[in-house]
């Protein structure tokens, strides 16, 4: 694709994969500007990262960062020990990113990335797994130009905070990633770094597919 974004909206900056990401961003010298949105102070000291403090029940303001030479990228997400409330669970892991891919079509940014998760599906009987297919079809439905979606297997990578059934599913995987290949691939576990760099490949490149599984996104961020 052409390039024209040179500013970077990052939503979950605080998370696993949001971290890496603004990491990466920061280095890359075709984003001239960083933006950071969150509900907590962070302390940066790289003068091209702007944080932007805003509760995610009240977004005055927040709409008029969003401009033709933005892309969005959204990481965030929650878990069901974080959120056990079904309806809170909802707004944040439907709610925001579709909130925000709405933001990005009024103001014309050039892309909106977004983390789901492996299985996402709209009209799965799991309540997590349809949550999060139900956000890409109507993230989708917006159309913002170079819409790319992320489904990452189990990730890794040292988070601020301990969750024990992520733990677990690290040991499991430490087991059975030697023997997961070929169409298996898309369940490895998958650092958030490789994610991270995997959504700035696609950011400046393109991609041929709008859905990006497990497979593709270990292929792109290990290249």
């Amino acid at each position: 694709m052409q390039w024209s974004a040179d500013k970077a909206l990052v939503f979950g900056a605080r998370g696993l994969i949001g971290s890496q990401l603004v990491k990466q961003l920061v280095q890359n010298e075709r984003y001239k500007e960083v933006i950071l949105f969150t509900r907590k102070p962070l302390n940066v000291t790289t003068p091209k990262v702007r944080v932007v403090e805003f509760d995610f029940n009240r977004w005055e303001g927040v709409e008029n960062h969003f401009t033709p030479n933005a892309q969005v990228f959204c990481t965030i997400g929650t878990t069901r020990a974080q959120t056990p409330d079904l309806e809170a669970y909802k707004n944040i892991d439907y709610g925001i990113p579709v909130k925000l891919a709405e933001f990005a079509a009024r103001g014309s940014c050039r892309g909106f990335l977004v983390i789901s998760a492996i299985g996402a599906n709209e009209h799965s009987f799991n309540f997590y797994q349809r949550i999060k297919g139900e956000m890409e079809r109507d993230v989708q439905s917006k159309g913002v130009r170079e819409t790319y979606i992320f489904r990452p297997s189990l990730l890794l990578g040292k988070r601020a905070e301990t969750r024990r059934g992520e733990d677990f599913g690290r040991m499991i995987n430490s087991l059975v990633s030697p023997i997961l290949f070929g169409s298996l691939k898309k369940y490895k576990g998958v650092e958030a770094e490789v994610v991270a760099r995997a959504m700035m490949h696609v950011a400046m490149n393109g991609y041929r597919e709008t859905i990006l599984t497990n497979d593709k996104i270990l292929e792109l961020g290990n290249a």
